[in-house]
């Protein structure tokens, strides 16, 4: 039988343990982001009249050559997406071109890809590269956000909740919640 200094003595390791783990698990998925994005104050920039813009949106501007290179890299490589507030989050993405392989052929511009979280077994990310540019669906427990370009082929791209999507976009993913 264990002596109560004895006792105490283990449940204060187990404790700090607990709390290394957790500090190490919050320092693994806070990631910086890659160099391809970048918050960017809206005042900066111009942007489309206010009716073509979801009511509340966060401002990023993205580099897609280096995107790009990321994900011609390896087979199924992990890529930085930003949070819909604040901070940004580590994805595995993989191949998932819904396109036949003919077609595929005929329009490389043109990708698909499924993101898995590696932090959060809920998270669906579905992502399309093409030359309108970057667009993403990210749906969570909370609800679905969006990634896509402010104007087509912008390097400037708009973060914002599905609550606030705005009437006329161009977003490939938007058709899905008219259904």
């Amino acid at each position: 039988m264990l002596s109560l200094s004895k006792t105490i003595i283990l449940c204060f390791c187990l404790f700090l343990c607990t709390q290394c783990v957790s500090s190490l698990r919050q320092q693994l998925y806070q990631v910086d982001p890659p160099g391809y994005w970048y918050d960017v104050v809206a005042d900066t920039i111009d942007l489309p009249a206010a009716e073509e813009l979801p009511r509340q949106f966060r401002l990023l501007k993205m580099n897609m050559d280096q995107l790009n290179t990321t994900l011609a890299t390896i087979d199924e490589p992990h890529v930085i997406l930003p949070h819909l507030d604040t901070g940004f989050f580590a994805i595995k993405v993989k191949n998932s071109s819904i396109l036949p392989a003919r077609l595929a052929i005929k329009y490389p511009g043109i990708r698909s890809y499924q993101g898995i979280d590696l932090e959060e077994e809920f998270m669906d990310v579905r992502i399309d590269v093409n030359s309108a540019g970057f667009f993403a669906m990210i749906t969570t427990r909370s609800g679905i956000y969006f990634i896509n370009p402010v104007s087509d082929g912008s390097d400037y791209h708009i973060c914002y909740d599905e609550e606030h999507v705005p009437r006329d976009t161009n977003n490939p993913f938007h058709e899905a919640l008219k259904e």
